[in-house]
């Protein structure tokens, strides 16, 4: 068993590398399209740690859970268009606000009604779920640390995440077919397409790289460093809930400053920080065996929960606004997929949806740690 935290790290860097590389060469990308590389990420730490090969518990993975994670958020949303986000739109935004409410709303139904099957702590398993079906994995790791997720209950997450996200993600796309009936029955009117760019990023000179990156990893360790000495408010806000929430928004203000001086973050920080998230999701299969994973079957059916009354609640908030199939598609897959996925689903219903779908990922991002959150205790306080 691998005992070195150096040693680890290494292990979990290049493994991340090398799924990497596989996902750009045949034949390996086609298996790394239908199950991503994030999955993988998660997936052979977990098989590893059940075969004995590496350790559940290590100071590495608490180094990279109360350091690391702020500085992956932090460079993540450097390169974020606050002001486009806030152009995208009303019907976009207002569907949005549905998507969202149906997630969170499934999650607290499934939490009520599945309590009794549920393992302890499972209302903070639901808020991590919450969080990345409304923004990404990012958003279910910084959750799952904020509230000190136990392992045994995050596994079975991860697992409904896997499974149920790219499920959706073929259902969406099989729906394409429908969208003229569907744009019919919703008298939607002909759409207009519309796209603005997502991140404020652009290519940039390495050493401007090498500076934000340095500012926001002082920015992320300042935000470490102040949590301890804010309030707690009866244990609901515990010094890393703190530092998740000071990384994020003192990242989304430093990008709505960078945006209004007309500046562009290098992608090489968002690059940066996508391959430092890798590094956490290896981390957190690490600490899961399969056993773990497999204990909690009642997760899967919260999923198939959530995920219809998501489905419900955007189908009538279409028909309400009148908005077509392939803005309402968009959406929940900005909701249930992630940045990657959306402006492929997008440009399955219309090409030029594609940069209002990559927007609608990116805003999702911005706000899915939020609202993971306020969904942990919405569901800690039905689950009493």
């Amino acid at each position: 068993m691998i005992r070195s935290p150096i040693i680890l790290l290494a292990g979990l860097a290049l493994l991340v590398l090398g799924l990497k590389s596989l996902s750009k060469r045949r034949p390996w990308n086609r298996l790394l399209d239908i199950l991503p590389v994030p999955f993988w990420c998660y997936m052979l730490p977990m098989l590893a740690t059940t075969a004995g090969l590496t350790p559940p518990e290590s100071p590495l993975y608490w180094f990279l859970s109360k350091w690391c994670l702020p500085v992956c958020l932090a460079w993540l949303l450097l390169g974020v268009d606050v002001r486009s986000l806030l152009a995208v739109g009303r019907p976009a935004a207002f569907l949005m606000a549905a998507g969202f409410v149906g997630i969170v709303g499934g999650i607290v139904l499934s939490a009520k009604v599945l309590s009794p099957w549920m393992p302890p702590e499972s209302w903070k398993a639901l808020g991590a779920l919450a969080a990345t079906w409304t923004g990404g994995s990012a958003n279910m790791i910084a959750v799952k640390e904020a509230l000190a997720v136990p392992d045994a209950v995050f596994a079975p997450i991860v697992m409904t995440d896997g499974l149920f996200t790219y499920a959706w993600m073929s259902f969406l796309i099989l729906l394409a077919a429908r969208q003229t009936r569907f744009d019919a029955w919703a008298g939607a009117p002909a759409f207009v397409d519309g796209g603005t760019a997502a991140h404020s990023s652009g290519d940039g000179r390495p050493r401007d790289a090498l500076v934000y990156l340095v500012v926001g990893a002082a920015g992320a360790a300042a935000a470490v460093a102040a949590s301890p000495f804010l309030p707690t408010f009866n244990g609901a806000l515990m010094p890393p809930t703190w530092s998740v929430i000071l990384a994020t928004t003192g990242a989304l203000a430093a990008a709505g400053i960078l945006v209004r001086a007309g500046r562009r973050v290098p992608k090489t920080v968002e690059k940066t920080g996508n391959f430092l998230l890798l590094i956490l999701v290896a981390s957190l299969g690490a600490r899961a065996t399969i056993q773990a994973a497999t204990h909690s079957p009642v997760f899967l059916i919260a999923g198939l929960i959530v995920l219809a009354v998501h489905g419900a609640i955007l189908v009538a908030a279409a028909r309400i606004l009148r908005a077509p199939l392939a803005l309402a598609a968009t959406v929940s897959q900005a909701c249930v997929g992630g940045v990657v996925s959306t402006p492929m689903v997008a440009a399955v219903y219309r090409p030029a949806l594609a940069a209002v779908g990559l927007l609608l990922a990116v805003g999702a991002n911005a706000v899915g740690t939020y609202v993971g959150l306020l969904t942990a205790i919405l569901c800690r306080w039905v689950m009493k």
